[in-house]
């Protein structure tokens, strides 16, 4: 993150207890966090659009629709909170094919 103690972000961290554990992505209007809540150890997602919270609303509001529907290979995070610029969400544990593991997984016919 930056060197400022009082980024956007950091503003977004603080106000809500969040303490940042790793940066997934950090650009100049939008950021994908792992935090953790205050007196917790449970690993979150923290997504932060600062200058589009509307193109974060429709993605919030298209994750809780299909978190509804029962699913049986699309695994969507539960929106746990939010605000005007960030989404707090599950933290999926996913397993992360590449073009060549993909091969090598053994794969049924159905």
């Amino acid at each position: 993150m930056s060197t400022s103690p009082y980024t956007f972000y950091q503003q977004i961290l603080d106000r809500n207890s969040f303490r940042l554990v790793e940066i997934l992505s950090e650009k100049k209007q939008s950021a994908v966090f792992v935090v953790t809540e205050k007196d917790s150890s449970v690993r979150r997602i923290l997504k932060v659009n600062k200058l589009f919270p509307r193109k974060l609303r429709r993605e919030t509001d298209f994750i809780q629709s299909g978190s509804s529907q029962p699913l049986k290979v699309l695994h969507l995070p539960d929106v746990l909170a939010s605000g005007e610029n960030w989404v707090l969400m599950e933290r999926l544990n996913l397993v992360n094919y590449t073009r060549d593991t993909i091969l090598e997984k053994n794969w049924s016919d159905q």
